[in-house]
């Protein structure tokens, strides 16, 4: 983000020589280079297993939301219940999110490292977080970034206590008067972050608004409130701020570092999505053909291209698009099920075959390729395969899932097949 100068300081003595570091984080908050697809996915396996936070150790979303209830009191341990929902669900762009957050709360070397003005060269623990944020918000472009003034407030916290010393900070006292500057900020687009954050959508469109007519460049702060309407369902307000943002960005050809989830590729992405949800398919397809014109390697438009080509009855166009988003992401076992399920669909089975159990080896808590997988074996006449596909889609299937229903009764039509050849 990209504000004007600070207008008013955080306090006296040590939140006095903070004047203008926020706006000044602001500008960095976010900016680095796009992560390669092929990054470690997750990091190392944490000590600490499913069982030690959820009793049905197969639900990513109630593991997600212990992670929530706990980042604040003990960020390790909620980035290790993030950890294991995106293990479960690796289509789940909250975890990914939250992980990086926690991780960040919980090592104040790398949240320097991240908070750094200017940053060219990143570490491999920050390009690993990097990897995770964006992947986040390419599976889920109006992802709620609930987190960003709990990282903001801890970064000013950790500054100034590591400027004035430890014995130098009354904590009661910072932490007043960090709260009173977010606010009371008269800075426009420092208080419409913040009131995103919190959650308060009606205002921060409001104050981006006003912000927007004081910016020298407004397509960052565009794209924000791009994404606070559509978070609302006001598809229509979304996409016109979209568009004017990128009409912006492509009249100056900008060679500057972009914020990296606000490359063109991601907006026309995100037109794209919200086109389709509108029903608007013609649209969406082109919007998401916009998106890989601006950047070939985006997988995530590559993925839902081909499956919106499906619905679309083009076949040849949602397989060809699907096997390149396999061929540029090909760790990510989303991505493996999705190419996977159309090339069953198209009657392919050998080759879906191949992808599902690739997307199981690649994650071997992924519940959802199992099904096809054991419908696949089912055509082929060996019951006992299949049978035992069913079983392994129970095994790491939540209680609650949708599809146990199905699968039991599956299985049960089984038995008869199972018994003949015992």
């Amino acid at each position: 983000m990209h504000g004007p100068g600070c207008e008013q300081t955080m306090g006296e003595g040590t939140m006095g020589t903070q004047r203008g570091m926020v706006l000044a984080l602001m500008a960095t908050f976010f900016v680095a280079a796009a992560p390669k697809a092929g990054a470690q996915r997750l990091g190392p396996e944490p000590k600490k297993k499913r069982a030690a936070f959820v009793s049905d150790t197969n639900d990513a979303n109630a593991l997600y939301e212990w992670g929530l209830r706990t980042i604040t009191r003990d960020p390790g341990s909620a980035a290790d219940a993030f950890y294991w929902a995106a293990r479960i669900n690796p289509a789940y762009a909250e975890p990914l999110y939250g992980r990086r957050a926690a991780i960040l709360l919980d090592d104040a070397g790398t949240m320097r490292e991240m908070m750094s003005q200017g940053r060219k060269k990143s570490s491999k623990a920050m390009l690993h977080l990097d990897s995770l944020q964006l992947r986040a918000l390419s599976l889920n472009p109006f992802l709620f970034r609930r987190f960003d003034r709990l990282l903001l407030v801890e970064f000013i916290k950790q500054s100034i206590t590591r400027s004035a010393g430890a014995d130098g900070v009354d904590r009661g006292q910072l932490n007043y008067e960090i709260e009173s500057y977010l606010n009371n900020t008269k800075d426009l687009e420092l208080a419409a972050w913040m009131a995103y954050a919190d959650g308060d959508h009606s205002k921060s469109l409001s104050l981006y608004a006003g912000a927007i007519k004081r910016a020298k460049s407004s397509a960052p702060l565009r794209v924000e409130r791009g994404r606070i309407f559509a978070m609302r369902g006001a598809a229509d307000s979304a996409i016109a701020e979209f568009k004017q943002a990128l009409d912006e960005m492509r009249a100056k050809e900008s060679k500057e570092v972009v914020v990296l989830y606000n490359s063109k590729a991601m907006i026309e992405h995100s037109i794209a999505t919200l086109l389709e949800g509108a029903d608007d398919r013609a649209g969406a397809r082109e919007a998401y053909g916009r998106a890989l014109q601006e950047d070939l390697a985006f997988y995530p438009a590559h993925v839902r291209l081909g499956l919106l080509s499906i619905s679309l009855g083009d076949t040849t166009a949602a397989l060809s698009e699907l096997e390149t988003a396999s061929q540029v992401a090909g760790n990510e076992p989303w991505v493996r099920y999705s190419y996977g399920y159309a090339l069953a669909l198209a009657g392919q089975a050998d080759a879906a075959f191949e992808q599902l159990i690739k997307a199981t080896e690649l994650e071997p808590l992924y519940a959802r390729p199992y099904p096809l997988i054991a419908k696949i074996w089912e055509r082929r006449g060996d019951a006992a395969k299949a049978a035992a596909a069913y079983q392994a889609f129970l095994a790491r299937a939540s209680t609650n899932d949708v599809q146990r229903e199905a699968v039991n009764e599956a299985l049960e039509n089984l038995k008869p097949f199972l018994n003949k050849g015992a």
